[in-house]
């Protein structure tokens, strides 16, 4: 933990947004299970990347540039599109 009291809050809030926030969302999406509703299995996937991008956006505005580039790259890319799209 960080000895100046603000960095330590804010460790704080971002760790309670890991637990109450990403880690709920990403179960939510790898537990899907898209037997008809092709839609929720996309609502859930978006969920998940929201809420890591709203995380990245929140540690350091540098941070989040890098995942916005990197999440663009990842979309481009034919074979880890195919794993992660909706089919």
């Amino acid at each position: 933990m960080p000895t100046d009291l603000y960095d330590r809050a804010r460790a704080r809030l971002w760790r309670d947004h890991a637990t109450a926030g990403i880690i709920p969302a990403m179960h939510r999406f790898l537990q899907f299970q898209p037997m008809s509703d092709k839609e929720g299995l996309a609502r859930v996937r978006q969920e998940f990347l929201d809420q890591i991008a709203t995380w990245a956006k929140g540690m350091d505005p540098e941070v989040y540039k890098e995942y916005a580039d990197n999440a663009a790259q990842v979309e481009k890319a034919k074979a880890l599109k195919a794993l992660i799209s909706v089919p």
